[in-house]
């Protein structure tokens, strides 16, 4: 018993820093900061976003530039940047930094949402209710795979593609533990991690929140077809399911 949840507090912690180990050696051969001279700062980061955390930086300790700064183009307010692009606790992280070394700031920003996209993801596939007794059956082999998929979903094409938008990896990032308390909510009505990860997953990026929130509608009614399909609830107790979680949404 303690021999397995060692392992287990094992695989969890491993499913977090593989990933970044991953980035980390593909930084390394592609020469990028901090083991050569080219950098994550590219595209939209390089174009928009470094200018945005530069703005940050100076403005979140101005209460007044909340309502109007001179120092955002031609003028306007700190408020309506920080909730669309700035809301991650993490970006606080940038405080730290001297504005001439934000590419430090970036790199470990995109290098923990991977780490945290394979923790999420190892938790929703070691938790969920429907996979659950289908994991189990996979005997000695359940570790690994399910490693290997966590760690899939955190470096998938998409991940690579787009990490230079970093501030929509949060959401993202809190995306399998939502559709965990998605499931929670449904099959047994409890609340709490469906709507404080949801409510979060909107307060941070609300353009990835919406396709978050596309993405639960579909996955509600997954969940509903397949539970009415395997007879695991009555129609009746399925609509009270499907209620608390369009409530919950509202509430979010």
């Amino acid at each position: 018993m303690g021999k397995s949840k060692y392992q287990s507090k094992f695989f969890v912690a491993v499913s977090f820093l593989l990933p970044v180990i991953i980035m980390l050696f593909w930084y390394r051969e592609a020469k990028i900061f901090p083991f050569g001279v080219h950098s994550v700062i590219t595209g939209d980061l390089k174009n928009q976003y470094l200018a945005l955390v530069s703005y940050f930086k100076s403005n979140i300790t101005n209460p007044a530039a909340f309502l109007y700064s001179f120092s955002f183009s031609i003028g306007g307010n700190f408020f309506s940047v920080l909730a669309y692009y700035l809301l991650s606790p993490f970006n606080l992280l940038a405080l730290i930094f001297p504005t001439k070394d934000l590419i430090g700031f970036f790199t470990i920003n995109i290098l923990f949402n991977a780490g945290l996209s394979g923790f999420t993801m190892f938790l929703f596939l070691k938790e969920s209710i429907l996979l659950n007794h289908k994991i189990e059956k996979l005997g000695s082999y359940e570790m690994p795979i399910v490693l290997a998929l966590s760690t899939s979903f955190a470096l998938s094409s998409f991940y690579l593609g787009y990490a230079h938008c970093f501030m929509w990896f949060d959401s993202i990032a809190v995306l399998p533990i939502a559709v965990l308390g998605l499931e929670r909510l449904y099959f047994k009505q409890k609340a709490s991690l469906y709507w404080i990860s949801y409510v979060y997953i909107l307060l941070v990026n609300y353009y990835i929140g919406y396709m978050v929130t596309i993405f639960l509608a579909f996955s509600t009614i997954f969940l509903i077809v397949i539970s009415l399909a395997n007879k695991w609830m009555d129609i009746k107790k399925s609509i009270f399911s499907s209620g608390c979680v369009l409530l919950y949404t509202i509430l979010s």
